[in-house]
């Protein structure tokens, strides 16, 4: 956006909003996206709702609530629903708040800390690791765990480039 557009909606305020909405490239490719949301987010409840899944329906509806919201206000919505979008992104990188991503989260720290998956662990090795995310540090632990499952394709992917570099010389 130039400067001659931003001062336009300034001072002309909804219209220019209006205005922008329609007159840009913009309007059309958000509007697009915020569809896609729907679709995406609507997905994801139906799924929540047939498998009994709360955290995952909760979630979808909040995409296609997002997405709506979005395609409605347009760009007099973005100050609201951009900020509100990436809060939501963070909450999925970092919080496990559906049974899928629980139980995600469960076999990716098993994997790393005994080798194998849930379902291959031992008693003793199972009570160790739900005890892992038990109690104040048990949410501290839960984070962390999610983050770092969160970034290892993207770990795995720069190793990947790395290696590839590295038989490029």
């Amino acid at each position: 956006m130039d400067y001659a557009t931003l001062g336009m909606i300034l001072k002309y305020g909804d219209k220019a909003v209006d205005g922008l909405d329609r007159g840009t490239a913009w309007g059309p490719f958000t509007k697009g996206l915020g569809y896609v949301g729907i679709l995406t987010g609507g997905i994801e409840t139906v799924q929540g709702i047939a498998s009994h899944d709360v955290g995952k329906a909760g979630g979808g509806l909040v995409d296609v609530g997002l997405a709506t919201a979005g395609i409605v206000g347009g760009t007099a919505a973005a100050p609201v629903v951009i900020p509100l979008g990436v809060a939501k992104t963070f909450v999925d990188a970092t919080i496990p708040y559906s049974d899928e991503a629980q139980n995600s989260l469960l076999d990716y720290q098993a994997k790393r800390m005994y080798g194998c998956d849930t379902s291959a662990l031992t008693p003793a090795q199972a009570s160790h690791l739900t005890a892992r995310y038990e109690g104040g540090w048990g949410v501290v632990n839960m984070i962390s765990d999610k983050m770092d499952q969160t970034g290892q394709p993207i770990a795995d992917a720069g190793e990947a480039f790395r290696r590839w570099l590295g038989a490029r010389t």
